[in-house]
């Protein structure tokens, strides 16, 4: 009989689709049998077993942003339904692809597998310190790079933990053209895409939105600067567009897909987090330029040049090599080592 898993994310985070799809897709290949919870029409972005039994709580509280506290009720919440809802008696393992560490303790729940994505940030914090802390000595724990390995195997001390990489998805469908966009994209010779407006270091753009040495860079080479921001910046050069209104999907992979190059701009606080934009350029083999932080310097050894910019001038120096590159050598090298892998016991 196979091993029974139940696959479980309790929060309304259209952005983890693809993480979700990446781990879904690696259990299915190993051979496990799932089921799923999740918030309900979340699902509808997935590719799910048509056998798989997919349980779900109602979205219509969950999709708002209330106060930190009232949020965390709402979460606390979904977990004491799922207890409700479904028989776990009936799975061998329970796998949390996100969690959100105050209302898992007080939860109750052990011997659980539970994914590590924003968790580990601010745990200098004695509150966050005591919450994490407690929940590692009674479930799993899996990290997503060696930074977060690190930090866990050390400060908490914990034993029982897994590294599993991120992971990447398949290679975005081609996109030939967006209604909205297509008709801006085609003017331009070049096309610079930053497609982060959460965690984004909006110093740094904020910077480089104003600078004349980067606005008169853009107009010589002929490139269309394309910034995913929520800022409000009255933007006075026809090289750059400021989207701060919700992209769709279709949209998002059409200015990925077109662009010659990814920005990924976060400052030093992006700790212990991975980012999966970073993710996407692996899988679209895309060349990227990151923010010269620890973070991303884990990664270094994936790639066959360096990515790094510290500033301004050094961002276009590290562009005009990236325009100016015919080599035919792969942009990256390792990938296979930053997939999935989970050993249950």
């Amino acid at each position: 009989m196979k091993t029974k898993i139940l696959y479980i994310d309790p929060i309304y985070q259209p952005g983890h689709i693809n993480f979700n799809q990446i781990y879904i897709d690696y259990l299915y290949k190993e051979g496990y049998s799932i089921d799923f919870f999740f918030v309900d029409n979340y699902v509808d972005g997935l590719r799910l077993n048509s056998i798989s039994k997919v349980f779900s709580v109602k979205s219509s509280l969950l999709t708002r942003r209330y106060n930190p506290i009232f949020n965390r009720i709402l979460y606390l919440y979904t977990l004491l339904f799922l207890r409700y809802k479904v028989n776990l008696k009936e799975y061998d393992y329970l796998l949390f692809s996100s969690y959100e560490e105050i209302s898992f303790f007080f939860s109750f729940y052990s011997n659980a597998y539970i994914i590590n994505h924003v968790n580990l940030q601010g745990c200098n914090s004695r509150i966050k310190k005591f919450f994490i802390s407690n929940v590692f000595k009674k479930n799993i724990p899996i990290v997503l790079n060696e930074s977060c390995y690190s930090l866990v195997k050390n400060r908490f001390r914990c034993n029982r933990l897994i590294l599993s990489k991120h992971g990447l998805l398949p290679a975005f469908k081609h996109i030939e053209k967006s209604e909205k966009y297509s008709s801006i994209v085609t003017k331009y010779k070049y096309v610079i895409f930053s497609p982060s407006d959460n965690s984004v270091d909006t110093c740094f753009i904020n910077s480089l939105l104003k600078s004349d040495t980067f606005q008169t860079y853009l107009q010589e080479r002929d490139i269309l600067f394309v910034v995913k921001s929520k800022m409000e910046i009255e933007i006075h050069s026809n090289n750059i567009l400021c989207i701060n209104e919700y992209l769709s999907e279709d949209d998002y992979r059409f200015f990925f897909l077109k662009a010659n190059i990814i920005l990924i701009i976060y400052p030093e606080t992006f700790q212990y987090r991975v980012s999966g934009v970073l993710f996407e350029c692996f899988s679209n083999n895309k060349m990227c330029l990151l923010s010269d932080i620890e973070t991303f310097k884990e990664y270094s050894v994936n790639f066959n040049y360096t990515p790094y910019f510290r500033d301004v001038e050094s961002l276009v120096e590290k562009i005009d090599m990236g325009l100016s590159n015919n080599s035919c050598i792969p942009l990256f090298k390792g990938l296979d080592d930053l997939n999935p892998s989970i050993q249950f016991k």
